[in-house]
Parts: C-alpha cells; structure tokens; sequence
C-alpha cells in the first residue's frame, strides 16, 4: 500500500487514509520508525500531503497510531470520536473537510504533558545555546532581536513537545450517563487480540443503540 501511495500521481483538493500499520515520530511523537514510517513521513513533507490527525493521538487498542490521514486541502483535519466507537480494536475517526464560506482559524494553546517535559527542557536548552552571547548586545536592535529570537526558541519548543489544547469535546446529544458507563467497562475490559466482542462490548453497543432509539 505504501508503495501505491508514495507515487500516485496527486491531485489538487485530495485525500488519502488508510491503516498503514507505519510507525514515525512525525505521527506518533517518541515511538521508533517503523514499517516503511520513515518512508511515508518523508512523502508526506516531500508531496504537500500533510498529516492532519493529530500527532500522539492513539487510532488503535494497544495505544499507537496506525490509520494515518493526509490531505493538501487547507485546514482539513481528523480526529479519534470515542463517542462514535465502533467494538472492533480500530478507533473510529472522523474528518472534517472545509467546504463553502470563510473558515475560522481554531484558537488553541499548546500544553506540553508531563512526560513531555525532558524533551521540552532539551528543546530549550539546544535552542539557547545557538543564541548570540547576550553580554554582546550593545545597540537596542541587537537586544530587539535577541528578544526575538529568545521567544522563537521558547514557540517553537512548545509546538514540537506540546499538542494543542483544544479544551474539551462535546458528546453526541444521545450520549447518556449510562452509555458513559458502558464505555468505561467496555474499555476497561476490552482485548485487542480477542476478534470476538466481549460481553461488554456487547452491553455498549445495546445500551448505545437503545439511547439513539430513545432520543
């Protein structure tokens, strides 16, 4: 599949997604390259096809990023919907493709997780080093761009080891207490390499079905 895809012949306004089983940093931040992810990562930049999941972001039942997304369409973008999972060890996603009218631009912050932050302060600490020798500033546009060039560092270490804190997600208007609560047991007892849904599972899905039914 990776073969096809890295040399398809790519249209304006096109996407592409699949379960490419490729592992990368680009995709998934610390995880080791592998399955070709290295390969695939680099066609992403190369094309203009960029990734527009969100990095980290687990699309599977043992944690890590396996069904990859990529588009050139401007702020097309994918998440995980736990609300909308289907039983199987696949998270369900969904993509939202600007269509007519003038897209917002989304306002968020980024927040760096605790385990992120060694990565962070390393970040920082190369980023400071690079920078001219502060007791070297003698005019104000030397201090003017040394303050520049101070917050750039601080930015662009906060993007690479943070991910964007879009606050929290609204559930489906069906979605009640008790479907929560067969959520959690569902997740809690789910077993990636089980290929029959277990009971709670089965509990999820029924009590799901009869909250739509109902609403």
């Amino acid at each position: 599949m990776i073969d096809y895809v890295i040399h398809l012949a790519l249209p304006p306004k096109c996407l592409v997604r699949g379960d490419f089983n490729a592992k990368h940093d680009t995709f998934e931040p610390g995880v080791q390259p592998a399955n070709r992810g290295a390969e695939l990562a680099r066609w992403s930049a190369d094309s203009g096809m960029d990734f527009i999941g969100i990095p980290g972001e687990s699309t599977h039942g043992a944690r890590h990023v396996l069904d990859l997304t990529f588009s050139n369409i401007p702020f097309a973008t994918t998440s995980v919907r736990l609300e909308l999972h289907s039983g199987l060890d696949h998270e369900t996603q969904v993509t939202i493709i600007p269509g007519r009218g003038v897209v917002p631009l989304e306002q968020h912050h980024f927040r760096i997780p605790e385990t992120e932050l060694i990565k962070f302060t390393g970040l920082v600490k190369n980023g400071v080093a690079k920078l001219q020798d502060p007791w070297s500033l003698t005019t104000t546009a030397k201090v003017d761009d040394f303050a520049t060039a101070f917050a750039t560092v601080f930015s662009s270490s906060i993007e690479a080891a943070g991910r964007p804190d879009r606050g929290a997600r609204r559930a489906a208007p069906w979605w009640t207490p008790e479907c929560q609560v067969a959520y959690d047991e569902h997740l809690a007892n789910r077993n990636p390499q089980s290929l029959e849904p277990s009971l709670f599972t089965k509990d999820f899905l029924a009590t799901v079905r009869k909250a739509k039914r109902e609403y």
